[in-house]
């Protein structure tokens, strides 16, 4: 029985990207507290607004419960 609601803290989350970073490397974590235990503490992460045109992936890992935010291709952006 999932009795708790789990929790991002903060609610908003600002990462930086360098320039260097490969394509399918973790860029950041994300950390949601929930109050359940067992499986019903098991975290699923998703993006659902402001996705950066389909630029970064998030995953779930199982073990800290911790929302993994992976870059999934490269923008760039010049100007003249």
């Amino acid at each position: 029985l999932n009795m708790f609601n789990m929790k991002c803290l903060p609610e908003h989350y600002q990462l930086y990207v360098p320039e260097s970073a490969q394509v399918g490397s973790a860029v950041g974590k994300i950390k949601a507290n929930d109050a359940d235990t067992g499986s019903n503490a098991d975290m699923t992460y998703s993006i659902i607004n402001g996705d950066g045109m389909g630029i970064f992936s998030i995953s779930t890992d199982k073990e800290t419960r911790e929302g993994i935010l992976s870059l999934k291709k490269v923008k760039r952006t010049y100007f003249l």
